[in-house]
């Protein structure tokens, strides 16, 4: 999600959707998305990225699986970075 540029002025927009998207707008969550696409990044490393399974619900079994898989790998780099 973008913020509505204000153009150098600080009052608000005239149009009801950019009024809207102002109002609405979320600054705690703005720019989290490099964080999300690192942990895909690491993710499709490590693990790959092709699901083996052909039905869909074997598919959603592996890919709780793979979050399973990779938030235990994100438990034991820490905590071998913080025994040694």
């Amino acid at each position: 999600m973008i913020p509505v540029n204000s153009r150098g002025h600080r009052r608000w927009p005239k149009g009801v959707y950019r009024r809207q998207m102002r109002r609405r707008f979320l600054r705690h969550v703005y720019g989290h998305r490099a964080h999300v696409e690192g942990s895909f990044s690491l993710h499709k490393r490590v693990l790959g990225s092709a699901l083996r399974n052909r039905t869909e619900s074997t598919r959603a079994i592996e890919c709780l699986f793979r979050v399973l898989t990779h938030n235990v790998m994100i438990l034991v780099l820490l905590l071998v970075e913080v025994l040694y």
